[in-house]
Protein backbone atom coordinates (compact mmCIF):
# COMPACT_ATOMS: atom_id res chain seq x y z
CA UNK A 1 0.00 0.00 0.00
CA UNK A 2 1.19 3.52 -0.78
CA UNK A 3 1.88 5.11 2.60
CA UNK A 4 3.29 8.41 3.82
CA UNK A 5 3.28 9.95 0.34
CA UNK A 6 1.43 13.25 0.37
CA UNK A 7 -0.72 13.98 -2.64
CA UNK A 8 -1.50 17.62 -3.42
CA UNK A 9 -4.57 18.70 -5.38
CA UNK A 10 -3.96 22.44 -5.94
CA UNK A 11 -7.18 23.04 -7.85
CA UNK A 12 -10.48 21.25 -8.40
CA UNK A 13 -12.85 21.59 -11.37
CA UNK A 14 -16.00 21.69 -9.29
CA UNK A 15 -19.47 22.62 -10.48
CA UNK A 16 -21.71 24.82 -8.38
CA UNK A 17 -23.51 22.41 -6.00
CA UNK A 18 -26.82 24.19 -6.49
CA UNK A 19 -29.15 21.45 -5.24
CA UNK A 20 -27.21 21.02 -2.00
CA UNK A 21 -27.02 24.77 -1.45
CA UNK A 22 -30.78 25.13 -1.84
CA UNK A 23 -31.37 22.28 0.60
CA UNK A 24 -29.07 23.93 3.13
CA UNK A 25 -31.04 27.15 2.73
CA UNK A 26 -34.24 25.28 3.48
CA UNK A 27 -35.71 25.09 -0.01
CA UNK A 28 -37.66 21.94 -0.81
CA UNK A 29 -38.63 21.20 -4.38
CA UNK A 30 -42.07 19.89 -3.51
CA UNK A 31 -42.97 22.65 -1.03
CA UNK A 32 -40.99 25.81 -1.78
CA UNK A 33 -42.22 28.05 -4.56
CA UNK A 34 -39.96 30.87 -5.72
CA UNK A 35 -41.12 33.70 -7.92
CA UNK A 36 -38.96 34.54 -10.91
CA UNK A 37 -37.39 37.61 -9.32
CA UNK A 38 -36.38 35.77 -6.15
CA UNK A 39 -35.05 32.82 -8.13
CA UNK A 40 -32.92 35.08 -10.31
CA UNK A 41 -31.63 36.97 -7.27
CA UNK A 42 -30.74 33.73 -5.53
CA UNK A 43 -28.97 32.26 -8.56
CA UNK A 44 -26.97 35.45 -9.05
CA UNK A 45 -25.88 35.46 -5.40
CA UNK A 46 -24.82 31.82 -5.60
CA UNK A 47 -22.76 32.46 -8.72
CA UNK A 48 -21.06 35.50 -7.20
CA UNK A 49 -20.13 33.52 -4.11
CA UNK A 50 -18.99 30.46 -6.02
CA UNK A 51 -16.61 32.55 -8.13
CA UNK A 52 -14.75 33.44 -4.93
CA UNK A 53 -14.08 29.78 -4.06
CA UNK A 54 -10.60 28.40 -4.67
CA UNK A 55 -10.90 24.73 -3.64
CA UNK A 56 -7.67 22.88 -2.98
CA UNK A 57 -6.65 19.90 -0.88
CA UNK A 58 -4.14 17.24 0.03
CA UNK A 59 -4.20 13.70 1.36
CA UNK A 60 -2.03 10.83 2.52
CA UNK A 61 -2.29 7.25 3.76
CA UNK A 62 -0.95 6.22 7.15
CA UNK A 63 -0.67 2.82 8.81
CA UNK A 64 -2.21 2.41 12.25
CA UNK A 65 -2.48 -0.03 15.13
CA UNK A 66 -5.24 -0.52 17.64
CA UNK A 67 -3.85 0.19 21.10
CA UNK A 68 -6.98 0.15 23.22
CA UNK A 69 -10.74 -0.26 23.28
CA UNK A 70 -11.22 3.21 21.82
CA UNK A 71 -7.78 4.18 20.61
CA UNK A 72 -5.72 3.94 17.39
CA UNK A 73 -2.07 4.93 17.04
CA UNK A 74 -0.93 6.20 13.66
CA UNK A 75 2.49 5.54 12.18
CA UNK A 76 3.71 9.01 13.18
CA UNK A 77 2.84 8.33 16.82
CA UNK A 78 -0.30 10.46 16.96
CA UNK A 79 -3.36 8.94 18.59
CA UNK A 80 -7.03 8.92 17.63
CA UNK A 81 -9.31 8.46 20.64
CA UNK A 82 -12.75 7.49 19.37
CA UNK A 83 -14.75 4.34 19.96
CA UNK A 84 -16.81 5.13 16.86
CA UNK A 85 -13.71 5.16 14.65
CA UNK A 86 -12.13 2.10 16.25
CA UNK A 87 -15.27 0.01 15.87
CA UNK A 88 -15.49 0.89 12.18
CA UNK A 89 -11.86 0.61 11.12
CA UNK A 90 -10.13 -1.72 13.59
CA UNK A 91 -10.05 -4.59 11.07
CA UNK A 92 -8.03 -2.50 8.63
CA UNK A 93 -4.38 -1.47 8.54
CA UNK A 94 -4.44 1.99 7.00
CA UNK A 95 -6.30 5.26 7.32
CA UNK A 96 -6.76 7.95 4.71
CA UNK A 97 -6.30 11.52 5.95
CA UNK A 98 -7.60 14.38 3.81
CA UNK A 99 -7.93 18.14 4.07
CA UNK A 100 -9.58 20.73 1.84
CA UNK A 101 -10.23 24.45 1.87
CA UNK A 102 -12.09 26.86 -0.39
CA UNK A 103 -9.69 29.68 0.48
CA UNK A 104 -10.20 32.90 2.39
CA UNK A 105 -11.97 35.11 -0.17
CA UNK A 106 -15.54 33.89 0.30
CA UNK A 107 -15.49 33.67 4.13
CA UNK A 108 -14.12 37.21 4.22
CA UNK A 109 -16.85 38.43 1.86
CA UNK A 110 -19.52 36.76 4.01
CA UNK A 111 -18.23 38.54 7.13
CA UNK A 112 -18.20 41.86 5.26
CA UNK A 113 -21.76 41.31 4.04
CA UNK A 114 -23.03 40.56 7.54
CA UNK A 115 -21.20 43.61 8.89
CA UNK A 116 -22.99 45.99 6.52
CA UNK A 117 -26.39 44.32 6.81
CA UNK A 118 -26.40 42.52 3.46
CA UNK A 119 -27.84 39.45 5.14
CA UNK A 120 -29.31 37.81 2.04
CA UNK A 121 -25.95 37.84 0.27
CA UNK A 122 -24.19 36.70 3.44
CA UNK A 123 -26.50 33.76 4.15
CA UNK A 124 -26.33 32.54 0.57
CA UNK A 125 -22.56 32.94 0.55
CA UNK A 126 -22.22 30.96 3.77
CA UNK A 127 -24.28 28.12 2.29
CA UNK A 128 -22.25 28.18 -0.92
CA UNK A 129 -19.04 27.96 1.11
CA UNK A 130 -20.22 25.03 3.20
CA UNK A 131 -21.49 22.99 0.29
CA UNK A 132 -18.49 23.78 -1.91
CA UNK A 133 -16.18 22.60 0.87
CA UNK A 134 -18.16 19.35 1.11
CA UNK A 135 -17.99 18.96 -2.67
CA UNK A 136 -14.23 19.55 -2.53
CA UNK A 137 -13.82 16.79 0.06
CA UNK A 138 -15.93 14.46 -2.11
CA UNK A 139 -13.68 15.28 -5.07
CA UNK A 140 -10.52 14.67 -3.02
CA UNK A 141 -11.82 11.37 -1.67
CA UNK A 142 -12.87 10.17 -5.13
CA UNK A 143 -9.48 11.13 -6.56
CA UNK A 144 -7.78 9.16 -3.80
CA UNK A 145 -10.14 6.22 -4.28
CA UNK A 146 -9.16 5.89 -7.93
CA UNK A 147 -5.46 5.95 -7.12
CA UNK A 148 -5.68 3.55 -4.18
CA UNK A 149 -7.53 0.98 -6.28
CA UNK A 150 -4.34 0.58 -8.29
CA UNK A 151 -2.63 -0.56 -5.09
CA UNK A 152 -5.42 -2.96 -4.16
CA UNK A 153 -6.95 -0.68 -1.56
CA UNK A 154 -10.65 0.10 -1.18
CA UNK A 155 -11.35 3.49 0.38
CA UNK A 156 -14.54 3.61 2.40
CA UNK A 157 -17.22 6.06 1.36
CA UNK A 158 -17.99 7.14 4.91
CA UNK A 159 -15.58 9.56 6.52
CA UNK A 160 -15.18 11.08 9.98
CA UNK A 161 -14.13 14.58 10.96
CA UNK A 162 -13.02 15.86 14.38
CA UNK A 163 -16.04 16.98 16.35
CA UNK A 164 -18.23 14.26 14.82
CA UNK A 165 -19.59 11.51 17.06
CA UNK A 166 -17.24 10.86 19.97
CA UNK A 167 -14.12 12.17 18.21
CA UNK A 168 -13.28 15.39 19.99
CA UNK A 169 -12.37 18.54 18.10
CA UNK A 170 -8.84 18.30 19.47
CA UNK A 171 -8.35 15.60 16.86
CA UNK A 172 -7.58 18.41 14.41
CA UNK A 173 -3.99 18.40 15.68
CA UNK A 174 -3.44 15.08 13.91
CA UNK A 175 -3.98 16.66 10.51
CA UNK A 176 -1.74 19.61 11.30
CA UNK A 177 1.01 17.14 12.12
CA UNK A 178 0.45 14.79 9.19
CA UNK A 179 -0.48 17.15 6.34
CA UNK A 180 1.02 20.40 5.00
CA UNK A 181 -1.90 22.51 6.18
CA UNK A 182 0.15 25.72 6.00
CA UNK A 183 0.70 25.13 2.30
CA UNK A 184 -3.08 25.08 1.90
CA UNK A 185 -3.22 28.41 3.73
CA UNK A 186 -5.00 26.84 6.71
CA UNK A 187 -4.14 27.61 10.33
CA UNK A 188 -5.70 26.61 13.62
CA UNK A 189 -6.56 28.42 16.84
CA UNK A 190 -5.87 27.39 20.41
CA UNK A 191 -9.45 26.09 20.55
CA UNK A 192 -8.92 23.93 17.43
CA UNK A 193 -10.94 26.11 15.05
CA UNK A 194 -9.54 26.24 11.54
CA UNK A 195 -9.04 29.39 9.52
CA UNK A 196 -10.17 30.20 6.91
CA UNK A 197 -13.66 28.96 7.60
CA UNK A 198 -14.99 26.31 5.22
CA UNK A 199 -11.85 24.22 5.61
CA UNK A 200 -12.51 20.55 6.28
CA UNK A 201 -10.45 17.61 7.52
CA UNK A 202 -11.54 13.98 7.53
CA UNK A 203 -10.35 10.39 7.76
CA UNK A 204 -11.66 7.28 6.02
CA UNK A 205 -10.68 3.63 6.18
CA UNK A 206 -8.80 1.55 3.62
CA UNK A 207 -9.34 -2.19 3.32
Amino acid sequence: MMTDVIRHVPSMPLALPEREILLRLGYRRARTILDVETRERLEAAMERSFRLCRPAGCWRVMAFQKVGAGCLRLADGSVIESGDIVSRYEDGRWLWLGAVTIGAALPERVRENFAVGENFEAVVGDAVGSETADAAMDFLQNRARQELLRYGGRLTARRFSPGYGDWRLEGQRIFFGALPMAELGVSISSTWIMSPEKSVTAIAGIF
